[in-house]
């Protein structure tokens, strides 16, 4: 084999495909990168034994209100954001402290709800795969408002001063207005994509994979193409959270949810169909890490690759204990793909013939900096990705997340209640909980 041939190739890599009888081929394990992770479970510990002052007395929170979904959102953000979470519930009261939590539970499961993906709606249009399957029809709008579809017991999160109606832009966009925001807009229920993003998305990659570097690829969003119409709803659940991922965080996010057309080429990547599948599903994680301009003016966004397993195996028990200060990598110890269990589906660059394992690094590159997929974007979804991940570490089923995704009624949907409603979800939590839990194993 001629070395000067294999272009971004190292010499390990060379090696290897010059004499792959001498290279191990290691088996994929799916791992969770968590900075820090002794201290954050050092500050959720912190935060489990706070005491509030009661009237004359001193008590603490209940434990029913220390959620998989709070648990999620507290290891998923940064750790500064969350040492900033501590002291904001140090300086709370007992009254504003119990229904914050509550808040931030019901809003990480609805934002786990709105950003799967069902039956993976389309490719690049309704029609470019035999199986292909057009997007589910979704509730109407009411007064200019999206109706969250959930149950009556699941928390309506509260309006996003943030959240404003964004203008009319082109396919590159920065900006979209409504109506033309929907798949279920009038005349594009069936085969609604914006086709010119979608080639403009193809031309910044080269029509090429750029995690594989095969020439084959689809157009796969960012911000999941189903939730569109639920935009609305997914930026108040954002918000909800400003406490734990803190207020310049929640800003971006709000933010690029309302200004970036999310049927365009800012709110698309280019995969070959199997990472396409697995990125719409969650298993594939996309995590933004770096982004600056190379010396030949090119600019770019480095990614950093993470596979995530997104519920646990049926026979496997219910590992949440209940706990605020749970070690994650105790709940994935048994979570993970064990060594005599093999990974159904592995994913090798076409360019270096090697297996894309996890931290497995690339970027994605384009002539002006609008035209790369947006930063935002890419940080909310693997937030959310990863939380989706914890919660199923956890044992919480995809039927008890898929709760806040039922349908209600306008008149439903007026009476429900913020605090109400997340005080009704954790009393069915209460109820789903093992009696025989130990107090000394919840300690």
């Amino acid at each position: 084999m001629t070395h000067s041939n294999q272009k971004g190739m190292s010499d390990e890599h060379l090696q290897e495909v010059d004499d792959p009888h001498k290279s191990s081929w290691s088996s994929v394990k799916p791992k969770l990168y968590l900075n820090n992770c002794k201290a954050r479970v050092g500050i959720l510990r912190e935060i489990k034994r706070m005491t509030y002052l009661d009237g004359n007395t001193t008590s603490s929170l209940s434990d029913d209100l220390h959620t998989p979904y709070l648990w999620a959102a507290c290891m998923s953000t940064d750790l500064s954001e969350l040492e900033k979470f501590r002291d904001i519930l140090k300086g709370s009261s007992m009254e504003d402290a119990g229904p914050s939590l509550m808040l931030i539970s019901a809003a990480v499961q609805q934002l786990v709800a709105l950003y799967k993906t069902p039956d993976h709606v389309e490719v690049d249009s309704a029609a470019s795969s035999p199986s292909a399957k057009s997007p589910r029809r979704e509730p109407a709008t009411c007064n200019s408002k999206t109706i969250p579809t959930k149950s009556s017991n699941t928390p309506r999160p509260l309006s996003s001063p943030l959240q404003r109606s964004p203008g009319k832009a082109d396919s590159r966009g920065r900006q979209q207005s409504a109506e033309s925001g929907s798949p279920n807009s009038p005349g594009n229920q069936e085969k609604y994509r914006n086709k010119q993003a979608v080639q403009i998305a193809k031309q910044r990659d080269n029509a090429t994979c750029p995690l594989l570097g095969t020439r084959y690829c689809e157009a796969a969003h960012i911000y999941p193409f189903a939730s569109i119409e639920k935009k609305g709803t997914i930026v108040t659940s954002v918000h909800a959270l400003i406490k734990v991922f803190g207020q310049g965080t929640v800003r971006r996010f709000c933010n690029a949810l309302n200004t970036v057309n999310l049927d365009s080429t800012v709110s698309l990547i280019c995969l070959d169909r199997i990472p396409h599948r697995m990125f719409d599903d969650g298993r594939l994680a996309l995590q933004p890490i770096d982004r600056g301009t190379y010396t030949n003016g090119k600019h770019f966004i480095r990614l950093r690759v993470h596979f995530l397993q997104t519920q646990a195996r049926q026979h496997e028990p219910r590992a949440w204990r209940y706990d605020l200060a749970q070690d994650p990598y105790e709940l994935l110890e048994n979570f993970q793909l064990g060594d005599d269990e093999p990974q159904g589906i592995r994913l090798v660059s076409s360019v270096t013939q090697r297996e894309i394992s996890d931290g497995h690094e690339f970027d994605i590159t384009a002539k002006t900096q609008e035209d790369l997929p947006n930063w935002d974007l890419f940080d909310l979804k693997y937030r959310i990705s990863l939380m989706n991940h914890l919660i199923g570490a956890a044992g919480i089923s995809e039927e008890e997340i898929g709760e806040s995704d039922k349908e209600v009624s306008d008149e439903e949907f007026e009476d429900i209640d913020v605090v109400e409603g997340a005080i009704t979800k954790l009393e069915e939590i209460a109820e789903q909980r093992p009696e025989e839990v130990d107090e000394d194993d919840i300690a």
